[in-house]
């Protein structure tokens, strides 16, 4: 028994090691092991190394826990991207090692490569023991396939996918014995899987619903009231997540995506076909050898589902015995009741990973998919946007398959080394040509330094301030913000009118104050020399330190009260002049039969509803409405115009909005554009009333308008000036 023992925890130490080195090797061209300290991926990849920090910092020293340090000075901030709970719980094993930001992301993420194969290979091998080879290229499969290696890199939250195949593992374990070992080990993973990331609480809620479904239908097992402990645990799995989930839940429910939005963000026939293919590059050995010109897939970062050749060749196989053996009218074995259970889940996945609409070859040629009727009766879902990632399911169904087709083959070879040789040329190709990418993602470097210091201690002496980080959209300060965990006006999805306004900061133009009043800014942060040269001039605002390229200022408050005010005086006094020189109005009653001076100048276009302006000179007033104030409506609008002086000096279009649907002095908006003959087209989500105010001399101006959902949206009255 000893001996037994022995071998079998030999057999679990040689596959870690096996998975390890597959890891290390598998990481050389995106970040080495060389540079896991101070450089980490661009995009998603920053926020997801600062939330579990967050998370860890918030319950050691009692914050509250959605009031994170970004998006500042926003409330329940973290609801407006997920909190990354699962793996933040996973940081704590490493804190008493590592206070590094970057390292210990890097650690988590080659952490989740080693996993994701070691667990497939524990559940192929508890579904078939003496499968231990193909156990070994169903890991493989599961943990490099396109997916994960390609999608999920920089997306640690989707890389907890590796918790899968282990929730299963105990999962299969319970439906045969319900120990208490193996229902703790489903409910720790299971709670894993639901706080690292939402879309996978649903999709994985959905997968094992169906499968215990399954698996009763074709009498995998006895239905027992031991087996309530499974539903049991679920959930208390789901009870566990519920405070971590309802923020999240009502930040979401005011802005569901729509179908158009699910559609780009499904996966498409060629995303199983072909492996994935970035900006004309070729990523690995299959994609140059299949690529042709123009062949490549347009959304391509949700659109790689592709598991490899040989291993649809070994599922096909696999799928091939057992209809075999169907069409015999065989006595089907546990496994065979296995095989037929994971074969309809990954059909059922694989149909709602395609979405609302069927896409082939980049186009939609059918409307009504499964996932359509789903998104229309199941309105709780229709915050998850990538419904490409359904392939989860898809791709650890296949793992399993594939490993039991390869075992079919290894079982009629009668020598052994026969055996090893094709088990390593399998895994060699499958992982070298067919997973294996040699495209680099962009990687930027992430250090302490001296203006870190310097606010981490202040930090120390309770001081905190909501630092205006410039230019805007660089990320990178979400995760420095670990060095000093002041508040900082970055983050990753970003409330109404957020990006807006923090957008426009750059410009620094003299309404620049009513910005910083509104967002409470006590500091600002920039490592542009062309925001850092434009905010040296400003009187109220002073230097405290600079390193390198960064420079930190703090605004000084008697000087900032006084420019405020002045600017409040100039406002007013604009928009009076505005209103006593506008040549007419149009209100919402009359937009419809449209009354001015000179009906030449408009063009109402009946089966659109958009309105053409022509030969307008001078500024025009914007007045909106959201007939709903509860929910949020989308205006998209194309300008065309030209300045008075054929296009020698582009013409400067600004904008304001306001809370109200007159003069308000609070601007919650404000931004430049530069008008340059060509049409542009914006996007602005608005809620409640907005003005929208427009300076500058502009000759000809087109405005498509577009109403929100229901008809939510109306113009209300718009204002032409001389």
């Amino acid at each position: 028994m000893i001996n037994i023992r022995k071998s079998e925890l030999r057999n679990h130490f040689l596959a870690l090691i096996f998975f390890t080195i597959l890891t290390l090797v598998y990481f050389i061209p995106f970040c080495p092991i060389t540079k896991i300290t101070d450089r980490i991926y661009w995009g998603d990849a920053l926020q997801h190394a600062w939330a579990p920090l967050w998370f860890c910092r918030a319950i050691l020293k009692g914050l509250p826990l959605f009031d994170a340090n970004v998006l500042a000075p926003y409330p329940n901030s973290l609801a407006w991207s997920e909190g990354d709970f699962g793996v933040g719980a996973q940081y704590f094993a490493l804190l008493p090692f590592s206070r590094n930001p970057v390292l210990n992301y890097h650690i988590l993420n080659y952490m989740s490569f080693i996993l994701a194969g070691y667990g497939a290979w524990l559940l192929i091998r508890e579904l078939y023991p003496r499968a231990d080879k193909a156990a070994l290229f169903g890991g493989i499969v599961f943990a490099f396939n396109c997916f994960r290696g390609y999608r999920a890199i920089g997306h640690l939250t989707i890389l907890q996918t590796h918790w899968l195949p282990f929730s299963t593992f105990f999962l299969a374990r319970s439906l045969k014995n319900a120990k208490w070992v193996d229902l703790a080990g489903f409910g720790v993973t299971t709670c894993f899987i639901f706080l690292s990331n939402f879309y996978l609480t649903v999709i994985v809620s959905a997968f094992y619903a169906l499968f215990l479904t399954l698996l009763i239908i074709f009498k995998y097992f006895k239905l027992q009231k031991r087996h309530l402990w499974i539903v049991l645990v679920m959930i208390l799995a789901a009870i566990i997540e519920i405070p971590f989930l309802l923020p999240y839940m009502k930040m979401k429910t005011e802005r569901f995506h729509v179908i158009d939005s699910l559609n780009q963000y499904s996966a498409d026939i060629g995303g199983y076909l072909l492996p994935p293919f970035y900006k004309g590059r070729f990523v690995n050995l299959i994609s140059s050898l299949l690529y042709q010109k123009g062949g490549e897939k347009k959304h391509v970062s949700e659109n790689c589902q592709f598991i490899g050749y040989l291993v649809l060749l070994l599922v096909l196989l696999k799928m091939g015995s057992f209809m075999k053996r169907r069409w015999r009218k065989e006595k089907f074995t546990p496994e065979d009741k296995m095989e037929g259970t994971l074969m309809v889940c990954a059909l059922v996945f694989f149909l709602f990973s395609l979405g609302p609409a069927l896409w082939i070859s980049d186009r939609i040629v059918f409307h009504r998919m499964p996932y359509y009727y789903v998104y229309k009766y199941l309105a709780p879902i229709r915050f998850m946007r990538a419904i490409s990632r359904y392939a989860i399911i898809y791709l650890l169904s296949f793992s399993v398959l594939c490993g039991a087709g390869l075992q079919l083959i290894l079982e009629k070879l009668k020598k052994r080394y026969m055996a090893w040789g094709v088990f390593l040329f399998l895994s060699i190709y499958t992982f070298g040509a067919e997973y294996y990418f040699y495209g680099k993602y962009e990687l930027c470097k992430v250090t302490d330094n001296p203006i870190f210091a310097w606010l981490k201690e202040k930090k120390k002496q309770g001081r905190h301030y909501n630092i205006l980080v410039l230019p805007f959209r660089d990320r990178r300060a979400i995760l420095e913000s670990t060095y000093h965990w002041h508040s900082v006006t970055e983050g990753n999805y970003f409330p109404p009118n957020y990006t807006q306004d923090i957008s426009s900061a750059q410009e620094w133009n003299p309404p620049v104050v009513f910005l910083l009043e509104k967002y409470k800014v006590d500091m600002i942060l920039t490592r542009s020399s062309e925001i850092k040269e434009k905010i040296g001039k400003t009187p109220f605002v002073d230097k405290v330190l600079e390193y390198e390229n960064r420079a930190l200022f703090r605004i000084k408050k008697e000087e900032f009260r006084k420019s405020l005010e002045e600017e409040k005086k100039k406002r007013e006094e604009i928009y009076r002049r505005s209103k006593a020189q506008s040549i007419f109005l149009i209100s919402e009653k009359q937009i419809r039969n449209i009354l001015a001076p000179d009906k030449k100048r408009w063009i109402y276009h009946e089966d659109t509803g958009n309105f053409e302006i022509k030969i307008l000179t001078g500024s025009i007033i914007l007045f909106f409405n959201n007939r709903n104030p509860f929910s949020y409506s989308t205006l998209r609008f194309t300008m065309k115009a030209w300045s008075e002086v054929d296009d020698i000096s582009p013409t400067s279009l600004y904008w304001h909005a306001s809370e109200e649907s007159g003069f308000n002095e609070k601007l919650v908006q404000k931004g430049k554009i530069f008008l340059d003959g060509k049409e542009h087209v914006y996007e602005f989500n608005l809620k409640n009333h907005y003005q929208w105010l427009y300076y500058g001399n502009i000759k000809s101006l087109r405005l498509d308008f577009i109403q929100g959902k229901g008809n939510r949206f109306r113009l209300k009255e718009i204002c032409l000036l001389p």
